[in-house]
């Protein structure tokens, strides 16, 4: 393996191609080569001990190529500190590693509801990091005070684009059908709403308004319906929940999938249930824990009947297959079933049975 990677990396040549015009033959000194599937993985690899570079107290988070990394305490000449210290650092891992860390591209920015203090002065490679009073972070933008009036009005403005789309082909002689329109409704406006609601659902009611009008509106240009038109009676037709309640899904979805990881640095902040012990409709003790996994479920033999995969679909009647597992049934009458819709299609045209 290190032989074909080393291959892979060694003496690779390039050239540049604009219109019709083709440059001279390069050779690539350093960084791994465009286009190639493996080239993914191992700039991963190569960029994930920028970790190493962290230390204590401070806290850091990698996607791709996208580092961030902060701190926190009550004293801002602390956390100045100990920020310049890790930007030192990552600047000596960039030599050492050959990256090159783009200074006017990174951003800094204070999070605090304090007076006085706006700005903080970082410097990486002898170039001072600007600071900002937003910043975006995986297509979510964080405000100096958290209040989340930014990310609202970022994502109308995507909303937007997208709502253009939806009045575009909702044309009444030519547009789409009113299927179609609320699919695209879902993936184009609805899927932009829930992307980060776990955490901007704790903005103020008047800010969600932003992007709620927004939302309305395309639901009506989905169904054809008036301004005028009752929401509530919108949404009972096209089988959408009220934004708010929807936020509340996907932050419990999320929250779902933390409690299954233990490494995930949100954990700790689920599993704390001290939170809920005022609220007397949750009983704690009837809460049950899930246990992550302490073997490969791969390597779990299971003992299972295959015996109607003998009959072949296209000559075997529905009635031969319902017969035939009443009688595996019946050998197990002292265990507990769990049923799953199925949905067996025949050839040439004919209807579908379940």
């Amino acid at each position: 393996m290190f032989n074909y990677i080393k291959c892979f990396l060694t003496s690779r040549q390039f050239t540049v191609s604009l219109t019709n015009a083709q440059s001279k033959i390069f050779t690539q000194q350093n960084g791994i080569p465009q286009g190639s599937s493996l080239s993914v993985t191992l700039f991963l690899l190569a960029i994930n001990d920028i970790t190493n570079t962290i230390e204590f107290p401070i806290k850091a988070n990698l996607f791709a190529d996208d580092f961030n990394f902060w701190c926190k305490s009550p004293n801002l000449m602390t956390v100045q500190l100990f920020l310049q210290e890790t930007a030192n650092n990552i600047a000596k891992w960039s030599t050492l590693s050959g990256f090159k860390i783009a200074s006017q591209k990174s951003q800094c920015i204070l999070l605090t509801n304090k007076k006085g203090q706006n700005h903080i002065h970082i410097q990486l490679n002898d170039n001072i990091i600007p600071n900002n009073n937003t910043i975006k972070i995986l297509g979510v933008c964080f405000d100096k005070k958290i209040n989340w009036v930014q990310r609202l009005k970022y994502l109308k403005i995507s909303l937007i684009r997208s709502l253009n789309i939806m009045k575009m082909i909702s044309h009444t002689t030519w547009g789409g059908d009113e299927n179609t329109l609320i699919k695209i409704h879902r993936h184009l406006i609805r899927s932009r709403m829930d992307y980060g609601a776990s955490i901007y659902q704790s903005a103020k009611p008047n800010h969600h308004n932003i992007v709620d009008t927004t939302y309305k509106t395309s639901i009506r240009i989905a169904l054809g319906a008036f301004r005028s038109s009752p929401i509530e009676s919108i949404r009972n037709l096209v089988f959408e929940p009220p934004p708010e309640l929807r936020k509340i899904e996907r932050s419990l979805i999320y929250a779902a999938s933390i409690s299954r990881n233990p490494d995930n640095p949100a954990y700790k902040h689920i599993a704390d249930l001290t939170q809920y012990s005022n609220i007397p409709e949750i009983d704690l003790s009837s809460l049950i824990k899930v246990q992550p996994y302490t073997f490969p479920p791969w390597n779990t033999n299971f003992d299972i009947n295959l015996e109607l995969t003998k009959f072949k679909k296209e000559n075997t009647l529905l009635i031969i297959y319902k017969n035939h597992l009443n009688e595996i049934l019946q050998k197990h009458k002292n265990v507990n079933l769990f049923f799953r819709r199925l949905q067996i299609r025949r050839r040439s045209g004919h209807s579908n049975h379940q």
